[in-house]
């Protein structure tokens, strides 16, 4: 069952392309990879690739590993960034294939470009984020004909933001990357949150599957947030809304936003 669903990865770093390789060896059949970055020496310790695909595009390394995993499975690249995915491919992979959109970039205005495009389609959409340092990540997902707040309402205009910016790919708040002396996030802290993520994505797939057990949908809240350290050393300010490390929260919950042209009062998308 699982080699007939699709999904489609924006962005293909450390976060996508852990995403990817995983639901490749749970026998997800069909792919799009959307990223415009090159593979380079200082990503080899967070991403899922080696040393031998620095220089290639992400998207094309990532492209090989899916198939040396799965070698019958449809992969489609497009190395650009989201905004310039042609309206061919919308159509094909989530008009046609409602293939589940994960957010994997570093930035929250690509996953309010990928989320108000899968509102458009009514295709389920997924993203998983970092916050400073990786101390602590964010999960949060959409479903189709499900009432739910979008994400634009629920996260896009920043007023909850613990998550690093757009141009700035090291997971850090540092304005002059020059002061950073350190690899923010390790692959440790980025792989522990990735992977619930990842667990929210197989259960999505599987809604309507009578012969799957769901395993994080029926526990966990529309919004997630994984802290890997409430050290403020580490988080700053922010890590102290934590009460311990490891925590996983279960109780915060977002609403659509009154006026809403999607989920608001009076919206929804027909």
């Amino acid at each position: 069952m699982m080699a007939s669903k699709a999904v489609a990865i924006f962005g293909c770093g450390s976060v996508g392309s852990l995403v990817a390789l995983t639901l490749a060896r749970v026998g997800v059949g069909h792919f799009l990879l959307v990223d415009n970055d090159v593979l380079e020496y200082h990503n080899i310790c967070r991403h899922q690739c080696g040393i031998h695909e620095v220089g290639e595009f992400k998207v094309d390394a990532l492209r090989a590993r899916i198939l040396d995993i799965n070698p019958t499975a449809r992969v489609e690249v497009c190395a650009t960034l989201a905004e310039y995915v042609q309206k061919e491919s919308w159509d094909r992979w989530v008009g046609e294939k409602r293939a589940l959109c994960v957010g994997c970039a570093d930035n929250r205005e690509a996953d309010v470009y990928v989320s108000d495009l899968c509102l458009y389609y009514s295709a389920p959409f997924l993203s998983i984020g970092f916050w400073e340092r990786a101390f602590a990540g964010e999960i949060f997902y959409w479903l189709p004909d499900s009432k739910m707040a979008c994400y634009k309402c629920a996260l896009g205009d920043g007023s909850f933001d613990g998550r690093n910016s757009a141009s700035r790919r090291l997971y850090t708040t540092q304005e002059n990357l020059e002061d950073v002396h350190f690899e923010p996030g390790i692959a440790a802290d980025i792989d522990f949150v990735t992977n619930i993520g990842i667990k929210v994505a197989i259960d999505i797939l599987n809604i309507g599957n009578d012969g799957f057990t769901q395993r994080l949908l029926p526990e966990l809240q529309q919004y997630t947030l994984v802290c890997n350290t409430n050290n403020p050393a580490i988080g700053g300010e922010m890590a102290e809304i934590f009460s311990y490390p490891l925590q996983v929260t279960t109780s915060l919950k977002v609403s659509p936003l009154p006026g809403c042209d999607c989920c608001g009062e009076g919206g929804g998308h027909e």
